[in-house]
């Protein structure tokens, strides 16, 4: 295994869990002092240093251009939206862009009903999908990475979750759009998630609903990690409505070390990034995950991602 991803899964210590209702929350925390900068896709498009823009006038659904402007790391993160241009998109796959660069990135569709320009660039929307959109479309840029060595989803698939979840959400969107819901349902979303909050030091999370251990979110970087939470936990409270709500007695802490064990005896498979550093991908019965890794003068996880997909 991948000594960065090795030393991870060591070393993660749990915080105390968090509780609402059926949904529960526990803290990550990793000890890395050896940091590399970067600043997320929220900050550079405040900054004006991040322009993405189709890849002609013509358009081509599964890929975007994204141009760095500044002399610093930008990081994308799996399942982030990105508003405008010709449809809206999710990204694929976590991606670290170079200083003052420009890079074509894989992307899905999640707005179906609309093939136009309503703006010549993409803003961020503020969403990350839900969290079963991000499992089958990663399940899927996993399969296209072992036949194709391309990050492209099934984007039949991703069109199939953008319906469940409007469906699910009882929203009509008149173009099929993703952040309609979560327009829709921003205001009862924003209510769960306030009642977790981030804590001193903590770099990521992992998500329970029901008593079982749904998926996490690992980020080197503290600052990154505490701008980055109510966008990613969002996602996951997203899913939480249309179930139904059962209170169970669980212990959160062995739970979650058996899923990150679960990881170890998965196969790891190792693919060159869009961007910076390796994209390292792990599968099994009930696990579907994938870590950025960068190397600069030493390994270092910069994004790591997991889901139960037997829930």
């Amino acid at each position: 295994m991948n000594t960065a991803v090795n030393d991870f899964l060591s070393n993660v210590i749990f915080g105390e869990p968090q509780l609402f209702n059926n949904l529960a929350v526990l803290p990550m925390h990793y000890e890395d002092n050896k940091l590399l900068n970067y600043i997320i896709l929220d900050k550079a498009m405040k900054d004006n240093v991040i322009e993405i823009k189709e890849v002609s006038s013509s358009g081509s659904v599964p890929e975007l251009v994204v141009a760095n402007k500044c002399f610093k790391r930008i990081l994308l993160i799996d399942g982030e939206e990105l508003q405008g241009a010709k449809q809206n998109r999710i990204i694929n796959t976590t991606i670290l862009l170079r200083k003052n660069s420009e890079t074509k990135i894989p992307v899905s569709c999640v707005e179906r009903g609309r093939w136009n320009f309503n703006s010549p660039n993409f803003k961020s929307s503020g969403n990350v999908a839900n969290r079963e959109m991000r499992v089958k479309k990663t399940m899927s840029v996993t399969q296209s990475l072992r036949t194709s060595k391309n990050f492209r989803s099934d984007q039949g698939e991703v069109w199939k979750e953008v319906d469940k979840f409007m469906e699910m959400n009882e929203v009509n969107s008149p173009t099929s759009a993703m952040s309609d819901v979560f327009e829709k349902n921003n205001y009862s979303f924003d209510e769960v998630v306030k009642n977790f909050k981030p804590v001193p030091n903590q770099r990521g999370f992992v998500f329970f609903m029901n008593g079982k251990l749904m998926g996490f979110d690992y980020f080197s970087k503290k600052s990154a990690f505490k701008d980055l939470y109510h966008k990613i936990l969002k996602g996951y409270v997203s899913d939480s409505f249309s179930k139904v709500k059962q209170l169970s007695e669980v212990d959160y802490l062995t739970t979650a070390w058996d899923f990150l064990n679960s990881i170890r005896n998965c196969k790891e498979e190792e693919f060159k990034s869009v961007g910076m550093g390796n994209d390292f991908r792990y599968q099994s019965d009930n696990v579907m995950a994938s870590s950025l890794v960068v190397s600069r003068f030493d390994e270092k996880v910069i994004h790591f991602s997991g889901h139960n997909i037997a829930v």
